[in-house]
């Protein structure tokens, strides 16, 4: 759900550029000893000052179809697994977000192993 709204949210962004301009969204995960991270970019038109006020709050959107739940419930998601999501936006440049889970296998001692039936019938 985070993911795809992410995304969704970038391609929305994309059409407010001109046909013409190029239109891109790169999508990468890295992975470290204690957290993965989810880091999705636009190069669309920036978020406004007016719009970084709200968000995150719920039923708040810039977009003349939105609902203004997708940010607030991604929030919610990401935050329940520990987790934080931030942003980084530049006017005329595009938009990071920035999803940070911990690795739940990251406190054990020893590596975890999918049970040995994972996957059999």
């Amino acid at each position: 759900m985070v993911f795809l709204n992410l995304v969704t949210n970038a391609v929305e962004a994309l059409d407010e550029k001109d046909e013409d301009d190029e239109k891109r969204i790169t999508v990468t995960l890295e992975k470290s000893e204690s957290n993965n991270v989810l880091e999705v970019t636009d190069n669309g038109p920036g978020i406004s000052e007016q719009m970084r006020k709200n968000l995150f709050k719920e039923f708040e959107t810039g977009k003349t179809r939105g609902m203004g739940i997708g940010l607030y419930t991604c929030s919610l998601i990401v935050n329940s697994h520990g987790g934080d999501i931030t942003y980084d936006t530049r006017i005329g440049l595009g938009t990071t977000f920035r999803v940070r889970f911990p690795d739940q296998y990251a406190r054990r001692k020893e590596p975890y192993d999918a049970p040995q039936n994972f996957g059999s019938r």
